[in-house]
């Protein structure tokens, strides 16, 4: 789901019976810097093209490079991902190089979201 606000988000994860994730986790879900590796490499994910453009938004998996080495797909580019505390992490398709990193989470307005804002829920295993 994208363009939602952070409380909408965080409320949809409640009613499937997960939360919202920590920056840490999401990093950690990356397992380093990008899901690839700790170097940048634009082709990998779906983010900011070779002359600057913005990409669109793509169905989750398009960029089967984009997997983490826990098969965790897109936490770099595609959308930015709201996480615990109002933050977004891991960039979208209009931004590039560190600022689609896993391991950067930036404060945002969390009741105005934009076309490249998501989100994902994490689950306490049992």
């Amino acid at each position: 789901m994208r363009k939602i606000k952070y409380d909408d988000a965080a409320a949809t994860c409640v009613a499937e019976s997960g939360r919202l994730c920590t920056a840490a986790e999401f990093a950690g879900a990356c397992g380093g810097a990008y899901p690839y590796g700790e170097r940048f490499i634009r082709k990998k994910c779906n983010v900011m093209s070779a002359f600057f453009e913005a990409r669109p938004v793509r169905p989750g998996g398009s960029f089967p490079g984009c997997s983490s080495p826990f098969g965790v797909m897109d936490l770099s580019g595609n959308v930015a991902e709201w996480v615990q505390g109002g933050l977004l992490a891991g960039g979208s398709s209009g931004q590039e190089g560190r600022s689609v990193a896993c391991t950067r989470a930036v404060k945002r307005n969390p009741k105005r979201p934009s076309r490249t804002t998501g989100f994902r829920c994490c689950h306490n295993l049992q």
